[in-house]
């Protein structure tokens, strides 16, 4: 139930646009209705005109008024009465021998590729103005601007 609480309330900042702080994201799980309480904070953040995206714990504590619920506690010393599952946990080896890797080197490429690339789109999605490389050279001299970038190798010049 709290992983999925975060995973909607980390979903409904990024939708509009906001990165939430772990420190955040942790005190609006522990606010009563912690749905409202971000678009609180995204709309105070809005109204204050800020370019920043991220949403931190300093600005989740102006907005709410930070109180525990005596019914959460309630709830969590009857959880703690219970008993924790027992789970096993079976690996499938036909699976995983498949995904093994030599330790070549173009397979450590293709894997930091892939997570370069998923990290990119992520930028993307949540960072304005983020601008590719071509962009980038048009760009007048003093102008600022985003990038995404990987280098693969640093090589040193005499310039």
């Amino acid at each position: 139930m709290q992983r999925r609480l975060a995973k909607r309330l980390v979903d409904e900042a990024a939708r509009k646009g906001y990165t939430l702080t772990k420190r955040a994201l942790e005190l609006l799980e522990s606010v009563e209705d912690p749905l409202e309480a971000l678009n609180k904070v995204i709309k105070r953040i809005q109204t204050l005109k800020t370019n920043s995206t991220i949403v931190d714990v300093a600005d989740v504590e102006r907005v709410i008024e930070f109180s525990r619920a005596p019914q959460k506690v309630e709830a969590a010393t009857e959880a703690a009465a219970e008993p924790p599952p027992e789970f096993d946990v079976v690996v499938d080896e036909r699976f995983t021998a498949e995904y093994r890797i030599k330790g070549a080197i173009n397979e450590f490429q293709a894997y930091f590729r892939s997570r370069y690339e998923k990290l990119k789109r992520i930028f993307e999605e949540r960072i304005r103005g983020l601008m590719d490389l071509k962009s980038l050279l048009k760009l007048r001299e003093g102008q600022e601007a985003y990038a995404a970038v990987m280098l693969f190798e640093r090589r040193e010049s005499e310039r």
